[in-house]
């Protein structure tokens, strides 16, 4: 009986070890491509970064269960490819005004059809409202706004596990989508805010 009772003892420690090890498991994380690009240089002396977005009390607006939200994603994109070079004043702002993800429940297969078919059953839609002003640069006040948005559908048979990694894909997509439209107004559109590098 002792051996038994041992048993049963280990089990349930090893159980228990189990347990902890997947409570804590790291959750993934997304990786940027414009990480490994060089940085815009601005014609500024400082750059300031404000968060102007407040989620929507509703079920549907997701964006605080992503493993890094997209308002962190941008404050990490000013950090990244931002670089204030200038040595005459000036401030360029970086503001989000939307940084969303919604949830939007898709129609299934129903009836006996339904059970050998799996559909994607949510769609989750990702936006992106930025404005970015400078103000007493040598170039004069400049202003504009940067817009992106993305969507993945995820499988109504998806784990926890699938579904963060879509999350995780949706957040690089609509960050690279926006770096790219970033690059474009600051060299086309605010050209004077830009330290040109040769």
């Amino acid at each position: 009986m002792k051996f038994q009772f041992f048993a049963v003892t280990a089990t349930l420690a090893a159980l228990a070890i189990t347990g902890c090890a997947s409570k804590t498991a790291s959750r993934p994380t997304p990786h940027f491509e414009f990480d490994q690009q060089a940085p815009i240089m601005l014609d500024a002396t400082e750059i300031l970064f404000q968060n102007h977005y407040v989620p929507a009390q509703d079920i549907n607006s997701v964006e605080l269960d992503f493993p890094k939200t997209l308002s962190q994603s941008i404050g990490h994109w000013v950090n990244s490819r931002l670089v204030a070079k200038g040595d005459m004043g000036g401030t360029v702002t970086v503001t989000i005004n939307e940084a969303s993800v919604t949830k939007n429940d898709l129609p299934t297969t129903k009836g006996v059809e339904g059970w050998f078919t799996i559909d994607q059953s949510e769609k989750y839609t990702a936006k992106i409202a930025v404005t970015i002003e400078a103000v007493g640069i040598p170039a004069g006040n400049q202003s504009g706004q940067i817009n992106a948005q993305r969507s993945v559908t995820v499988a109504e048979n998806a784990s926890l596990a699938q579904r963060e990694n879509a999350w995780v894909k949706l957040t690089q997509a609509i960050m690279q989508d926006f770096d790219a439209s970033a690059q474009r107004f600051f060299y086309n559109n605010m050209t004077g805010a830009v330290i040109q590098q040769y």
